[in-house]
């Protein structure tokens, strides 16, 4: 799932980068959707913390919502961003015990954002390669 000449979301061991047949890896599918929330942070005026300044804790979540989310991408080969939008953030509501909001309770443009979200890291999976 690799590109050599992108190395910057966890690919850094030789065996994985250049590996002819791999899978998704869902520490670095965290690492890019964390990418994404930073500069999302950063136009509306905040500062987030970096991958590395995360606690484990944060980062372990992160990576248990991109697990489901690598299967829903292997199993379903999304075709509509909308659709797996959804699903991420159901899995988001389900992982937060009920404190993150429903989708459907979602105003419109925050869906918004987290279709065209989507719509980026579909597009950045398809860069890195094969499913």
């Amino acid at each position: 799932m690799s590109d050599p000449a992108d190395t910057l979301f966890g690919d850094l061991e030789l065996d994985d980068v250049w590996d002819e047949t791999p899978l998704i890896a869902p520490e670095q599918l965290a690492m890019r959707m964390h990418s994404l929330i930073q500069e999302i942070d950063a136009f509306g005026g905040a500062d987030s913390p970096a991958w590395d300044d995360l606690d484990l804790s944060t980062q372990d979540l992160a990576i248990a919502i991109a697990v489901p989310l690598v299967e829903w991408i292997r199993d379903r080969e999304p075709d509509n961003p909308a659709l797996t939008a959804r699903h991420i953030h159901d899995v988001r509501v389900f992982l937060s015990g009920g404190v993150v909001r429903p989708w459907d309770d979602l105003a419109p443009d925050e869906q918004q954002v987290a279709i065209d979200l989507v719509t980026l890291i579909l597009d950045w999976l398809e860069r890195q390669g094969p499913r």
